[in-house]
């Protein structure tokens, strides 16, 4: 009897073992979620890669939840769903120090409902919609569409913080900052703007007139797309003496920007701050321009409607001769100022003389002149010689002209003029010589599109004195000869090159040129352009006439005498040649 008992029992616990499994539901564990770190410290370029798993006792993780905002899970903007198990983030700052929180949460795929969920609602937490493809586009789910269906949630996501600290941005002066003592009311300035977090974290850089606290109603913000800024401020009124604001302008562009720096200072010193700023919004140090031991004056310029561009070095020849001025007396090399002085009835030195714009340092010997003002002398050099400083100066005026020795700066004057001349702004150039004074014939020729081509080329012997064809039949053009040198030679001459379109052959047309007699090389004899010592073109845009251009390929300050004096030196010759060309090229 006690044996049927015991083995009634066994039975029992036999029977009671094997029910579980077969009668009881499946209620899938829930996934956990595990990283190597809960705190890392991020520095410098603002970029983290992490790695994370997660476990499931009775199953497989199928995937990952991830957010930055724990209250927003399942958004488009806030988290991501995932099947990976490591990722790169690049983290955007919004303070200048910033703490980023990154929520993981593991999901399992195998016990989902089968049908796509608005809200998955896990524990305390909801963990929003269940991703799916937007086939349609429409920013909805539609029936249909590919989901994933998303079962049990790790209910306590693992959590790993990134302390974030920002890098203050850096600013430095480039070249061209170092601005004269006295400048004109066009200067440039180039900045360097450098972090430590990545140049994708600068915002801009800040200008600010006579103010280094940078009040907002001062400031002008600049934003920056590279890590070289170049800036160049105008003033509102470069004419006018006393407080206004200055225009800016970016790099190269000719349309300033909308909003002008007030507290410009005509005529009085000034100070302009500078300063980068990051997206954060950490500031870098402040440049401040000019240096605390220097001064920086705009002066106002001249309200003459001509400007003379100086691009002549050798100082003991210069034509308007800048300074050697003191008691000299008139002397072939400095005829210019009372040709100017009297030509088209004194209205460009009355009421106010000529404004001159000087692109080289004169070179002096022995040198009068002292260390300071020779510095002076360099940075106004440098500024004038940019292009973008200098078209804006040369667009001020009605007539500009351009006198060079034998090393003409065709750069500044190929990358500047046609903005002056689309301005409606006339331009007079004349080529200089060498000491020994070898002409430079250059001209605009229509077959190579309008291009000033070099022509120094000449045949043994060469006449020292040759008068010029007048190609215009206006007698208003006086008939002038040259008593110069003419050398022997091919000389290479491919630097002094200007290059401009042309919409119209005929808007080319010599004023004065070499004769045929003249003995040049046997490949440009036939070559009329080659001959052209004075020609004019026409600037069009769209048809439209803008500006004129009168080049003149010899030297039209040296021994210009009249054809019928040929041994006497006077201004006469160049004062009718001036005038003519001021008045029936120019209209003034």
């Amino acid at each position: 009897m006690a044996k049927v008992g015991l083995l009634i029992f066994l039975s029992v616990v036999f029977l009671a073992c094997e029910e579980n499994p077969i009668n009881k539901p499946n209620t899938f564990s829930t996934p956990e979620t595990s990283v190597i770190t809960e705190r890392i410290f991020v520095d410098l370029q603002g970029t983290v890669t992490l790695n994370w798993s997660g476990t499931v006792r009775d199953g497989f993780v199928g995937g990952f939840m991830l957010t930055f905002d724990s209250t927003r899970w399942g958004t488009d903007t806030s988290s991501a769903f995932t099947t990976r198990q490591d990722s790169t983030f690049r983290l955007t700052f919004f303070s200048i120090d910033t703490t980023f929180t990154l929520f993981i949460a593991a999901v399992r795929l195998d016990n989902g409902n089968g049908r796509y969920d608005t809200a998955l609602i896990r524990g305390t937490i909801n963990f929003g919609r269940e991703p799916f493809t937007d086939v349609n586009r429409n920013g909805r789910y539609d029936e249909g569409e590919p989901f994933v269906d998303i079962g049990s949630i790790d209910e306590t996501p693992a959590r790993v913080t990134f302390p974030v600290r920002n890098s203050p941005p850096e600013l430095a002066r480039r070249f061209l900052t170092l601005v004269p003592d006295t400048s004109l009311p066009v200067t440039q300035f180039e900045f360097r703007a450098s972090d430590r977090d990545g140049l994708n974290t600068l915002r801009g850089i800040q200008l600010c007139l006579n103010d280094s606290t940078f009040p907002t109603s001062k400031t002008v913000e600049i934003p920056i797309f590279s890590q070289d800024l170049t800036v160049i401020l105008e003033s509102a009124s470069p004419k006018s003496a006393g407080v206004t604001e200055a225009k800016v302008y970016v790099g190269s562009n000719n349309t300033p920007l909308s909003s002008r720096l007030p507290d410009y200072r005509m005529n009085a010193p000034n100070v302009l701050y500078a300063r980068a700023i990051d997206a954060p919004g950490a500031s870098s140090n402040i440049i401040r321009v000019p240096s605390a031991d220097s001064v920086w004056v705009p002066r106002v310029l001249s309200s003459s409607p001509l400007v003379v561009v100086d691009d002549f070095a050798p100082a003991d020849r210069d034509p308007f001769d800048a300074f050697n001025s003191s008691g000299a007396p008139l002397t072939a090399e400095r005829v210019l100022p009372e040709v100017f002085s009297q030509i088209r009835g004194g209205r460009y030195v009355t009421p106010a003389r000529f404004e001159v714009i000087p692109l080289k340092v004169p070179i002096i010997s022995p040198n009068p002149l002292g260390a300071a003002t020779l510095e002076r002398l360099r940075r106004q050099a440098i500024q004038h010689s940019s292009p973008d400083v200098l078209k804006k100066l040369l667009r001020l005026y009605e007539v500009v002209f351009w006198y060079t020795d034998n090393n003409p700066s065709f750069l500044a004057g190929q990358l500047a003029l046609p903005d002056v001349l689309n301005a409606g702004v006339d331009v007079l150039m004349t080529i200089g010589t060498s000491s020994d004074r070898d002409a430079l014939s250059l001209s605009f020729s229509s077959a190579s599109s309008a291009r000033v081509v070099p022509q120094a080329q000449f045949q043994t012997p060469n006449p020292q004195f040759v008068t010029f064809v007048r190609d215009v039949a206006d007698t208003t053009f006086p008939t002038l000869s040259y008593n110069g040198n003419f050398r022997a030679g091919t000389y290479t001459t491919s630097a002094h090159t200007l290059q401009f379109s042309v919409e119209n052959p005929t808007d080319i047309v010599p004023l004065y040129s070499l004769p045929l007699s003249f003995p040049m090389i046997a490949q440009n004899q036939l070559d009329s352009a080659s001959r052209y010592t004075v020609s004019r073109r026409i600037y069009r845009q769209a048809g439209q006439e803008r500006g004129r251009v009168v080049f003149c390929s010899v030297p039209m300050y040296r021994v210009i005498v009249r054809a019928d004096a040929p041994t006497v030196t006077d201004t006469t010759a160049l004062r009718r040649f001036y005038d003519a060309v001021f008045d029936k090229e120019f209209g003034q």
